[in-house]
């Protein structure tokens, strides 16, 4: 089965879309902008790219039982893959905390700080894709055996814990650290890769007018959604308006590009890396100016050192890797 290298330019674009989102931008700009339809939409690709990856890789390892889908050494092989990364960046966002913030961590705080993936904007997505290695299997199953009811379920399923949100009041803080807030989207990528239901144009269309429309007016007209109330911009209703573009990108574009697509094999890494830099610029460089000096620095930070992180930590984590086969062969 052959690799579709676009993947990585689409995750190169999104990882500069992701700093550009979280550079110092007032919201009158990010309204005049429009950055709500072309920013926003960034982690949501970014979860519909991941279940379209993980499927084909369940493809082509044929998987067909819940035995092989959870099978242990396949799960620590990921969790090893997530969780090398931020074990890198955090030895070094710890002690930078402490001495940019003057503040002393204790180790119960520095623990559930490491699984909440530190600190910053985006801090929470190696939690997700930590829950997402557990939660993937259901949703392909689903799919695998239901097809487009199985996209249906899961998206039932993600209007549930959003009703199970709005009921219980759950704190923004909590909600932010569930990966069920993006079941759908997750069910949108794998469906894309294994779905045998053809979606109509009409379909299609419908799908991005309704997500555009939501999104218009939850940001320009005030409407505040009594079920979808927190990070509206990018909750299920919104990934409406770019699923269809994100499935055309996918199945149609052969655009290659080698710094996106680089940039975009390093993206997780960048994505660590932003995320620092966003927590501590304001206070080592005494304010990020939103002029375009400023995100012009951003962009030569966050990307060059994303890329000088990805390679230390690629082959870190290709060691570890082996020690973890070496250790399943023994059993």
């Amino acid at each position: 089965m052959k690799r579709n290298n676009f993947l990585d330019v689409l995750k190169g674009i999104c990882i500069l879309l992701v700093i550009l989102t979280h550079f110092d931008w007032v919201e009158a700009e990010r309204l005049k902008y429009f950055f709500f339809f072309f920013l926003n939409p960034a982690v949501p690709i970014f979860m519909i790219t991941s279940g379209y990856v993980y499927t084909e890789s369940f493809k082509r390892k044929d998987v067909s039982t819940f035995k092989q889908a959870y099978a242990l050494k396949g799960i620590v092989d990921k969790a090893i893959r997530y969780t090398v990364p931020l074990l890198l960046i955090f030895a070094l966002e710890v002690p930078l905390k402490m001495l940019v913030f003057q503040k002393t961590l204790s180790v119960g705080e520095i623990l559930n700080q490491f699984w909440q993936g530190g600190w910053g904007p985006g801090s929470y997505y190696y939690t997700y894709m930590m829950q997402f290695i557990f939660v993937f299997p259901l949703i392909y199953f689903a799919i695998r055996k239901w097809d487009f009811k199985g996209l249906v379920y899961c998206g039932l399923a993600n209007v549930l814990y959003e009703v199970f949100k709005a009921v219980t009041m759950m704190s923004g803080d909590t909600f932010r650290l569930i990966v069920l807030r993006y079941i759908f989207a997750m069910a949108l990528g794998c469906y894309f890769s294994m779905g045998k239901y053809k979606i109509k144009k009409w379909m299609a269309v419908a799908s991005f007018v309704f997500g555009a429309i939501f999104i218009y007016a939850v940001c320009y007209a005030g409407y505040k959604p009594l079920i979808f109330f927190r990070w509206a911009r990018t909750s299920m209703l919104a990934v409406f308006y770019i699923a269809p573009i994100t499935y055309w990108l996918i199945k149609n574009c052969k655009w290659e590009c080698k710094p996106l697509a680089l940039i975009g094999k390093a993206s997780y890494n960048v994505f660590f890396v932003q995320m620092v830099y966003f927590h501590m610029a304001n206070r080592i460089f005494d304010g990020v100016e939103g002029n375009f000096g400023g995100m012009l620095t951003a962009y030569t930070i966050c990307i060059v050192l994303g890329l000088l992180f990805y390679k230390i930590e690629t082959p870190i984590t290709k060691k570890v890797l082996s020690w973890n086969a070496k250790l399943f062969e023994k059993k």
